[in-house]
């Protein structure tokens, strides 16, 4: 039972208790002044009679016989001929004596059967609200996510009752999602597998007319080359699942230090350098050269390669990728933009889910290096957003928050 439960029991136990000792009292005080009126019937009728029959009799005798606590013990009154106890009015002021009594009783009784009905009410209610919280867990527990909680009263059920609504609606999500990534999953496995069969295919059979002999030396270097290709497009494919592989298992251990951003960067355009020519596409990078990064430098040069990979194939043959850094008290951004075809709101909103492929991506594309650039940035304690329009290009922002 929580404060507001206990303010509430506290306040209608209150209230029933100041209802029943208002009216015990009023009750009380009532029959009080109707014995108070009768015994002082009694005193004038029996003050009347002695004087009518004895009227020699002193006022002061009679006094103190009325004075006395006792006075139907009083054994003078009896001489006189007056008996107390069968007089009309001390008949009557028993009957109101025994029914003053019977009305507290009847109180007092009311009071012990509203608290214990009000008790019994509430521990019914909190009974009945744990019974269908109860019931509600088993069918989340059978993954049942679409039955809704009815609306309980404020109090720690009620608290209850939003936080399982609250995991309900997220275990709703996370299984829509699992089925969605599931289904994805299995989508691009087909892929994934087609592209390695189909590679591995074209390798077998371009090995098969080198080993033929009857091809001349320019042939054989063409078949060479197209095999080397092939194999480091399988080799870039197999490492990028492992490198997903290893961060789902949480076994890649960064070593986080500081590093100029200008080196990094470098590193980057050396690892795209022929994409950059064969593209014809130069890379803008301004910055002040002393502005350092506290990361692990062999992962963030894996997410920028991807990052400015993806604006790459994005980009038309001639033009201008812009990167830009700087470094204030509280944060280091770095900022990436393209000028190329841009991004359709749909493709935005999933350029960083693992294994999506937009309207625009490459057809060789299998959708992890932006997912795998999002983890990364992120495991190395940084943010990544992205802006993009139509036929206007894209642009994405890297911040890292200074560690003190």
């Amino acid at each position: 039972m929580n404060k507001k439960d206990l303010k509430r029991f506290f306040l209608i136990t209150t209230i029933i208790f100041i209802i029943t000792i208002t009216l015990t009292i009023g009750i009380s005080y009532k029959y009080y002044k109707k014995l108070e009126a009768n015994n002082n019937l009694i005193i004038a009728s029996i003050i009347n009679n002695i004087k009518e029959e004895y009227p020699d009799i002193k006022d002061e005798n009679i006094g103190h016989i009325l004075n006395l606590e006792e006075l139907d013990e009083y054994p003078g009154l009896e001489h006189y001929g007056i008996l107390i106890k069968e007089h009309n009015i001390s008949n009557s002021n028993k009957y109101i004596m025994n029914k003053c009594l019977l009305l507290l009783v009847l109180i007092l009784s009311a009071y012990i059967i509203i608290n214990t009905i009000t008790i019994f009410v509430y521990l019914y209610k909190r009974n009945k609200n744990i019974n269908y919280i109860t019931n509600y867990l088993k069918e989340i527990n059978k993954h049942n996510y679409k039955i809704e909680l009815k609306s309980l009263e404020e109090g720690d059920l009620s608290i209850l009752k939003d936080e399982l609504y609250k995991t309900t609606v997220m275990l709703n999500e996370q299984a829509h999602q699992s089925k969605k990534d599931k289904e994805s999953l299995k989508n691009s496995l087909s892929d994934i597998s087609h592209q390695l069969r189909t590679s591995l295919t074209s390798i077998n059979l371009m090995i098969d007319n080198i080993m033929e002999g009857n091809k001349t030396k320019e042939e054989e270097r063409k078949l060479l080359v197209s095999i080397n290709h092939k194999i480091k497009n399988t080799s870039f494919l197999v490492e990028s699942l492992l490198k997903l592989s290893k961060f789902d298992a949480n076994t890649i251990e960064f070593k986080p230090n500081n590093y100029k951003i200008n080196k990094i960067l470098e590193s980057v355009e050396d690892n795209l350098r022929d994409l950059l020519d064969l593209n014809d596409i130069t890379l803008n990078i301004t910055g002040n050269k002393k502005d350092t990064l506290y990361c692990d430098n062999k992962w963030q040069i894996e997410a920028l390669t991807n990052i400015i990979k993806n604006c790459i194939e994005h980009s038309e043959p001639g033009n201008n990728i812009d990167i830009s850094y700087d470094k204030s008290e509280l944060l280091t951004k770095i900022t990436i933009k393209d000028y190329g075809k841009g991004m359709n709101p749909k493709d935005k909103k999933h350029i960083f889910d693992r294994f999506y492929k937009g309207e625009s991506s490459n057809p060789k594309s299998i959708g992890i290096g932006m997912s795998l650039a999002k983890m990364i940035i992120e495991h190395d304690g940084g943010t990544i957003n992205v802006e993009s329009k139509i036929n206007q290009g894209t642009t994405f922002t890297i911040k890292y928050l200074i560690k003190k």
